[in-house]
């Protein structure tokens, strides 16, 4: 008589602890609420794409034949590394200059933005940097606590992509070291709230020590996870980088590059966009 075989037994301890996983994995992608990036042509040679960078947007960008595209005039708050940094790298490949239109911020300026080989900002636009190496180490760190395989994380791949197409353009990495100390209150780490079987609600913190964060993540791996929240970095603070700051790590192909003469200028600029603005301004 053959042996029964049943459908093996769900580990709710690591679906919990992917689950939370999952919801830090959101906190860094500074997505928020906002409207999908379109695409469309405007003529023959000039690519026109506008709102938030999701994983969705490398199908709406590849859709819109990009065959004889010269030019990305752009408008986005950011959104998903991972789409950004392939786009990113279609508009490296066939150097397509990059116009911001307005605003270029988060993703749209790290991985668009920055590694084109010809960019443009006009006067009264801005581009704007935020995040760093910490959060992606945080990340790492919490990918190890899964078990999960780094290589296969949607995440670390797309930070892995973004680096090699940072090394491509001959822009060094260290510019997120700089973003990150121009955008953050110190050192990245994120609260987490759980759900006790009682019903009472519990939180622990993620700090990125090693010992500290595992030892946290046990004692709550059995509690249903509600939400994780991001501390460190600054609330809709972006750093505007001169063209000086942006040459320094290596940026080139910089056609026009309007930077604000006055801090008044940039805060005028920063409230238009519902941002506040860092950087060094001549006046």
């Amino acid at each position: 008589m053959g042996a029964c075989r049943c459908a093996p037994k769900k580990d709710k301890s690591k679906m919990n602890l992917r689950l939370l996983l999952a919801m830090v994995f959101l906190l860094y992608c500074g997505c928020g609420f906002a409207v999908e990036m379109s695409v469309w042509k405007s003529d023959e040679h000039t690519l026109v794409a506008y709102g938030q960078i999701t994983n969705h947007s490398l199908d709406v960008f590849k859709s819109a034949n990009i065959d004889g595209v010269t030019k990305l005039i752009i408008t986005s708050q950011g959104g998903d590394i991972g789409a950004a940094t392939k786009i990113g790298a279609i508009v490296f490949d066939r150097g397509i200059r990059v116009i911001v239109s307005g605003y270029c911020f988060s993703a749209c300026a790290s991985w668009i933005f920055i590694p084109a080989k010809e960019k443009s900002l006009p006067k009264g636009g801005a581009i704007g940097l935020h995040g760093g190496e910490a959060e992606f180490r945080m990340v790492r760190d919490l990918v190890e606590y899964t078990g999960e395989d780094p290589l296969k994380n949607p995440f670390l791949m797309a930070a892995e992509e973004a680096n090699e197409l940072y090394v491509r353009a001959g822009v060094d990495t260290k510019i997120h070291q700089k973003s990150w100390a121009e955008t953050s209150s110190g050192g990245v780490r994120s609260t987490c709230k759980v759900k006790n079987i009682d019903g009472s609600v519990e939180e622990f913190e993620i700090v990125g020590n090693k010992v500290m964060d595992m030892d946290a993540i046990k004692r709550h791996v059995k509690r249903k996870p509600i939400l994780c929240s991001l501390h460190g970095r600054l609330k809709d603070v972006l750093w505007f980088p001169s063209k000086e700051d942006l040459v320094s790590y290596g940026v080139s192909g910089m056609i026009d590059y309007h930077y604000p003469e006055t801090s008044e200028d940039a805060q005028k600029i920063g409230q238009e966009y519902g941002v506040k603005l860092i950087g060094s301004w001549p006046h």
